[in-house]
């Protein structure tokens, strides 16, 4: 009782405070996916120096910058292999910090600063977009570069898990983020594309809109609707369960949305403040 009651205060801490994807050992414990909301808020906060470092660098600087950061966005995928032996083994740690994932590969994928360099990428494209407002590529061009983009990545992502280890650890790091770089500047700059319109269809957009939320409740929502059925004796029914916590997962979802829309203009006036002040 008492290592429960210790798990259940330390993880439900450090996921309140955002910082489960510092502490390889907590992830998994409340929320697997949670990690990724930690990891956002280190790129926020990092977002100012970030971009008023960058606005500082000449033309060909800033080239070298995102060319850099491509290449370390494969440093986690390179070190894997050596950190095995960074963590000790489970079994030296006590029974309220085990996790069920590997210490060393957690720590590999969640860390917040082995996602900055893909955060600083699309940051220096946002830049150079924001830029090019009055200079849009041809709507054919482009529409012919996002093709061979998404043909890529469909190839890329296609791949069985395991066939190419560096691969599967890289992609979580940005492998892609070249790739994406070209699709979400190509899309930002032809906006009125004809080949954009399906991309505008509401339910769509809604599904888009949603699906953060989903990732992030799906575990915890359904892992609790069947605890709640096994609570009252009904465990045999998995299509009642399912459909249980889907629809709770979507009721959450809409909920987690509609909290979005109100805190991302706020969100979004911070960042300003702070980039106003760091460039004063």
């Amino acid at each position: 009782m008492t290592d429960c009651i210790l798990r259940v205060l330390l993880v439900t801490c450090v996921t309140l405070a955002l910082v489960q994807s510092w502490l390889p050992w907590s992830l998994g414990q409340l929320n697997a996916p949670g990690w990724t909301i930690g990891v956002e808020m280190f790129l926020y906060a990092s977002l100012p120096r970030l971009m008023n470092a960058y606005r500082a660098l000449g033309s060909s600087g800033r080239w070298w910058c995102v060319a850099v950061a491509l290449g370390l966005c494969w440093l986690p995928a390179l070190i894997a292999p050596w950190t095995e032996h960074w963590f000790p083994d489970s079994q030296w740690l006590p029974n309220w910090l085990h996790s069920p994932y590997p210490a060393a590969a957690t720590w590999i994928n969640c860390f917040p600063p082995f996602h900055l360099a893909q955060f600083f990428v699309g940051m220096a494209v946002g830049c150079w977009v924001a830029g090019r407002t009055d200079h849009r590529p041809n709507a054919k061009f482009t529409g012919l570069a996002v093709m061979s983009v998404l043909t890529f990545c469909v190839l890329v992502l296609a791949v069985p898990r395991g066939a190419w280890p560096l691969i599967d650890i890289a992609i979580n790091h940005g492998a892609l983020a070249s790739a994406f770089a070209v699709l979400f500047a190509a899309i930002a700059l032809t906006p009125q594309a004809p080949w954009l319109k399906p991309l505008g269809w509401k339910p769509l957009v809604l599904l888009g809109d949603a699906s953060y939320a989903l990732y992030i409740f799906q575990m915890p929502v359904m892992k609790w609707v069947s605890l709640a059925f096994q609570k009252i004796g009904i465990h045999e029914l998995p299509m009642l369960i399912f459909t249980t916590g889907f629809v709770m997962l979507i009721a959450v979802s809409l909920i987690s949305w509609k909290f979005e829309q109100w805190a991302r203009p706020r969100l979004a006036s911070w960042l300003m403040q702070r980039l106003r002040g760091h460039a004063a």
